[in-house]
């Protein structure tokens, strides 16, 4: 009898990740937007050459790659308080739709202001998605397997980058940057089936509708209430934008979101959005030999598997260990490649070019996609969405100052002089994850939510998902919760 119900509550189990993994699938596949907009500027050098095409200078070039970072700090800061507002679920949907005309208006533009106003709307998009949809996929996904679906936002991401990088390669940049309106219409009635994040419903005090949300994703043998039961109510006047200010002024919610911050602004000046963006021109200054289109396409592939490999891992090592591994990787890779450059080591060309696939791999294993994980689940829940705005705001800040100042920057110091400049952010941040940087995983949201930083060993947690998964088939999760707790 024992083995039967433990086979019937693992079926049970299977079912329940099936729904969750297929939700979480349709949800993360809105950052192929992300990927296709960072890689899009390959494209540029093309637009370039085109005789018949717009004219376009390298002043274009930097505003055109640069003032995405200018958008996304006012869309960030909306982003937020709109998603508490009308929920995740109905923001996704309204964001979906433009974004399938927006390529086309960007593929058939027939002037360059047009270009623009494109390039601003799908700019608009690919932040106020990357502000939200990290909080979104947490909250709709059970503890033991969060980490890998959020990887997922990676995976596609990707996907998208790696598509574009070639179709610009091998098609006319008309018909490459058209092709990248085709996910978004099927995405977008994809997405009338995913239900609304249960927390969003428990905090605005639908708890029907939250029930309904579960059974859709966990299946109707589940034991709903315990899972509604482990969603934290929030307070009315913490919901609104002036209680989530507020709250930040107390050490337990204002240090997480510091943490995260800190973490999302080191990633940044570590110049990874740099190589992404200006992949081409990088290969094509660096004078490395090789076809620098071909470059751009090894890039995205190189970083599509290893992001693949970080979803099979991030829940088995730890957030903690892949992230700060990966960041020393980083910082290695990125010292190479630009002391091989400083140095123009005779017959040595391909090193530099290595250097860059090492660091795109480590990058994919963890530094992309741990921080977005960690703005899911180590803000807590009270103030999610005004954190979420906020860290979000001052990473576009420092991506669009350097990126905007990064051709100018190169031919000053060289690639290599600012590969290597970009490698120190990365020892900074290692040190900062090592002492700070907490595990999350295997931990429900609601026992993450009051995390104090104060120092390393307190905020090492032990990993309670295959505790949890022990008991689970036999109703005695909340007597094992509770004498932990």
């Amino acid at each position: 009898m024992k083995i039967e119900c433990k086979n019937n509550g693992e079926e049970k189990g299977e079912a329940s990740t099936i729904r969750q993994v297929s939700v979480g699938l349709v949800v993360t596949s809105s950052t192929l937007m992300v990927g296709m907009n960072v890689a899009w500027p390959c494209i540029l050098p093309k637009m370039q050459s085109d005789p018949e095409g717009i004219h376009i200078t390298e002043q274009d070039i930097s505003w055109l790659v640069s003032l995405s970072g200018i958008v996304g700090m006012f869309t960030s800061l909306v982003t937020g308080p709109l998603m508490e507002h009308m929920g995740p679920r109905r923001l996704l949907l309204l964001i979906l739709l433009p974004v399938f005309f927006l390529w086309l208006l960007l593929a058939f533009a027939p002037n360059l202001s047009l270009i623009y106003v494109s390039r601003v709307g799908l700019s608009a998009s690919m932040y106020a998605i990357s502000t939200f949809i990290p909080l979104y996929v947490a909250e709709l996904s059970q503890a033991e397997i969060r980490g890998a679906i959020a990887s997922l936002t990676i995976i596609t991401s990707c996907v998208g980058m790696l598509t574009t990088y070639a179709t610009a390669h091998f098609l006319h940049w008309k018909l490459a940057t058209a092709l990248c309106a085709a996910p978004f219409l099927p995405l977008f009635l994809l997405t009338l089936f995913v239900p609304e994040s249960p927390y969003w419903l428990v905090r605005k005090g639908m708890k029907d509708e939250a029930r309904s949300s579960l059974l859709k994703l966990l299946g109707p043998r589940a034991d709903v209430d315990r899972a509604l039961r482990d969603i934290p109510n929030v307070r009315k006047d913490q919901v609104s934008l002036l209680g989530q200010i507020k709250l930040l002024k107390r050490k337990e919610y204002g240090k997480p979101v510091g943490l995260v911050l800190a973490i999302f602004l080191l990633r940044e000046l570590s110049g990874h959005n740099t190589i992404f963006f200006y992949s081409v021109f990088i290969f094509q200054r660096a004078g490395v030999g090789v076809d620098a289109f071909l470059c751009s396409v090894l890039v995205g592939c190189v970083r599509l598997i290893f992001s693949g490999v970080s979803v099979a891992i991030i829940d088995r090592a730890g957030r903690r260990a892949c992230f700060i591994g990966t960041t020393v990787t980083c910082f290695l890779a990125e010292m190479t490649s630009g002391a091989f450059l400083l140095c123009d080591v005779t017959g040595a060309s391909w090193v530099p070019v290595v250097g860059v696939l090492v660091y795109v791999a480590s990058y994919g294993m963890g530094q992309g996609s741990i921080p977005w994980i960690l703005l899911g689940e180590l803000l807590p829940i009270p103030v999610r969405s005004v954190g979420a705005s906020i860290i979000v705001f001052l990473n576009c800040l420092l991506l669009f100052g350097v990126n905007f100042v990064f051709l100018m920057a190169m031919n000053i110091l060289s690639v290599g002089g600012i590969l290597c400049l970009f490698s120190l952010s990365n020892v900074v941040l290692a040190v900062i994850s090592y002492v700070w940087l907490p595990e999350t995983r295997g931990r429900l949201l609601k026992e993450l939510e009051n995390i104090c930083i104060e120092n390393a060993e307190d905020l090492v947690v032990p990993d309670h998902a295959a505790e949890r998964g022990a008991y689970k088939n036999e109703g005695m999760e909340d007597d094992v919760m509770k004498t932990r707790l």
